[in-house]
């Protein structure tokens, strides 16, 4: 399971600006659109590293399964 320091979500986009909340600190930051890998969208993960913006598909999987789980104890499965 990965720890969440220093994971991105992208919260939005704002016409060619990408609006990214920091897990840990829930700081959030603005990225030019272009900045990000190709395929990213509302919800995805991502680390900074080395300057580039990498997407994290395990961070991704994980909080998409604990959404489920919260959804699922709130509506039944």
């Amino acid at each position: 399971m990965t720890d969440g320091k220093g994971l991105w979500i992208v919260d939005r986009f704002e016409g060619e600006v990408a609006v990214l909340q920091e897990t840990a600190t829930k700081a959030m930051r603005n990225v030019p659109r272009s900045d990000l890998p190709d395929g990213t969208r509302e919800g995805s993960a991502l680390r900074l590293r080395d300057g580039d913006w990498v997407p994290d598909a395990d961070a991704e999987r994980e909080r998409a399964e604990r959404i489920r789980r919260l959804m699922d104890g709130l509506f039944g499965p």
